[in-house]
């Protein structure tokens, strides 16, 4: 358990210092259906005088030709970063294993989810500019346009985000460009936390009820959680929970008799990038503890899966068993958390 603990606090410190994090996100959705990304701590400080997006493009499709390699595979995202601060640029290529996914829930317009394109990516200054694309002839496209211009008015638009608000607040934009190289604004995520970051510990309690061996028991919870997130979603969950069993069906005297303690590990994951609709699912491991009675034999583990209803309800099947999984037989959990 200690080695456990040292190792969650090792990944914590590690994730929050990666630059996983980007308080701003600014997308904008070009008319190829390929999208340009914005990601900075802070776009209203930081915002680059030149871009120079048309002559980095221009370079990298150059040596591109140069290496003599054929477009892109269709069948694999791929993450292509642009490296400048070598004495040449450099083309670095690998396979882009992210599950990442951006939702846009306005049906009126159409924007290219990442999963089934490729990825340019390159820094200037203190901002990362990722452009997603489909294959080639997008990027060349995107050579013709007046980025700067677009860029000129977007530095204009972002002190808009904030004139009503508390300056610490994120921005996360999504635009659309029209053909006069204009910006129309589609959506906004207004969240109420800082720039400085959502990585976090989490204390939770809750109580739950389950059908164990044809019996239904009671329980009640008490969790710490490391959570690590980026772009103001949480998406992943170091967990350990303490969990006393209620069995009623023992006829030994006292409440004590009656309680259980397994004590156990968890991971869950968000697989949703919107910070308003989260998509849980998580994995467990529990130990018998502290054994009263029979209800339970010795050396007891579960084993669960959980899915999130909401902030608050969660479903969760488990698999029982002693020993080696000796004597396994399932439940099903409802939990409810505060």
């Amino acid at each position: 358990m200690v080695v456990f603990l040292q190792i969650l606090y090792f990944q914590y410190g590690k994730v929050a210092k990666a630059g996983n994090y980007y308080a701003d996100t600014v997308r904008i959705e070009l008319k190829n259906n390929s999208m340009i990304e914005l990601c900075g701590e802070d776009l209203t400080k930081h915002f680059p005088d030149k871009f120079e997006i048309n002559k980095k493009l221009s370079e990298i499709l150059n040596n591109w030709h140069k290496l003599k390699m054929e477009n892109l595979s269709p069948n694999k995202k791929m993450l292509i970063r642009y490296d400048e601060d070598t004495c040449e640029p450099k083309i670095i290529i690998s396979e882009q294993n992210s599950t990442e996914f951006y939702i846009f829930a306005n049906k009126d317009s159409i924007v290219l989810s990442p999963p089934k394109g490729h990825i340019l990516e390159f820094n200037v200054k203190n901002v990362k500019v990722r452009i997603f694309f489909l294959d080639f002839s997008q990027l060349e496209e995107i050579e013709l346009i007046d980025t700067e211009l677009v860029f000129s008015e977007l530095k204009k638009e972002i002190p808009a985000s904030i004139k009503f608000g508390p300056k610490n607040l994120p921005i996360n934009k999504w635009y659309k460009l029209n053909g006069n190289n204009t910006l129309f604004p589609l959506y906004e995520i207004c969240a109420p936390r800082s720039r400085t970051g959502n990585d976090a510990i989490q204390l939770t309690a809750g109580t739950n009820i389950q059908n164990l061996k044809g019996v239904w028991a009671g329980s009640f919870n008490a969790k710490i959680a490391l959570a690590f997130g980026r772009k103001m979603v949480l998406k992943n969950k170091y967990s350990i929970k303490s969990e006393w069993i209620y069995d009623f069906s023992s006829n030994e005297q006292g409440f004590q008799k009656h309680v259980n303690q397994f004590v156990g590990l968890g991971y869950d994951h968000n697989f949703s990038n919107d910070p308003k609709n989260n998509s849980w699912y998580g994995i467990s491991a529990s130990y018998l503890l502290k054994r009263n009675g029979e209800f339970f034999n010795k050396n007891t583990f579960n084993i669960g899966l959980s899915r999130a209803l909401n902030n608050h309800i969660e479903i969760q099947p488990m698999i029982y068993f002693n020993d080696f999984f000796k004597n396994a037989y399932p439940s099903l959990n409802i939990g409810i958390s505060f």
